[in-house]
């Protein structure tokens, strides 16, 4: 996220290993070789605020943030977001945390992910902005296995249709995206946003980098004929602590089997 969800700056990241380092104590870094590393409970500590923030990342493609909201350790208040890995990015979405952000990442050993921000994608180049460690919650399950994220919306099964491109959703986190003769691989998911109250999809192109969140409203069924999905550009939120967002134009998604 671009910031802890009460709006302290705070960074995630992205995985990139080959084989199976070793930390410090020479344990081999199994962590490293994981699709998916961020499965658990993760924990990051904000000096500047003497606060701790904690997520708990599920297969399900869905996260929760924990964070302080005053001087009482004990006063906190739960988020709830959306969040895809793949090809050592990863993509985040939390109305709570200005919404979509990007992330790179390193196992710095199996219980300590170091999480950076990426500021900006530019020609298919990672600008990196700080970086943060995440360390496993002292006593929660530790996850070694190469788990697939398993995404139940309404999305998955048959084609849909926008401006000529087609995109078919699969509930492992991945789809095909074809336009013309031309077709590539991307990585998504989609939920629903409590706090602009709307379904919010992401999609990540691993050939260019690129990531972007739309909001739409969920077909009641996988067979329902169109959707209209819109580019959220903005999420911001008020003095009183209300939040909006800035929509793009609206594209018409039309589904078959």
């Amino acid at each position: 996220m671009k910031r802890t969800c009460w709006l302290i700056p705070v960074i995630w990241v992205s995985l990139g290993f080959l084989g199976c380092p070793a930390d410090d104590t020479g344990e081999a870094i199994w962590l490293a070789n994981l699709a998916n590393p961020f499965l658990g409970k993760w924990e990051s500590d904000i000096p500047s605020a003497e606060a701790t923030i904690r997520f708990e990342f599920k297969q399900n493609g869905t996260f929760t943030c924990e964070f302080p909201v005053g001087p009482d350790p004990d006063d906190t208040m739960t988020a709830t977001g959306g969040y895809l890995v793949k090809d050592n990015v990863q993509v985040t979405f939390m109305s709570f945390d200005e919404g979509i952000g990007g992330y790179t990442f390193t196992a710095a050993d199996n219980n300590t992910i170091n999480v950076t921000e990426i500021e900006e994608v530019k020609d298919g180049t990672v600008v990196s902005g700080n970086t943060a460690p995440f360390t496993r919650v002292s006593g929660s399950a530790v996850n070694k296995d190469d788990k697939s994220f398993v995404l139940s919306n309404t999305l998955i099964g048959g084609k849909w249709t926008a401006n000529g491109t087609v995109y078919q959703f699969r509930d492992d986190g991945t789809a095909t995206m074809t336009a013309g003769n031309q077709s590539s691989e991307i990585a998504y998911f989609a939920f629903y946003d409590q706090g602009i109250e709307t379904d919010v999809l992401v999609t990540f192109i691993p050939t260019t980098k690129a990531f972007t969140a739309y909001a739409f409203t969920a077909p009641k069924t996988s067979n329902a004929p169109t959707t209209t999905m819109k580019e959220i550009t903005e999420v911001t939120m008020s003095e009183q602590g209300e939040l909006s967002a800035t929509y793009g134009e609206a594209v018409i998604f039309t589904h078959s089997n």
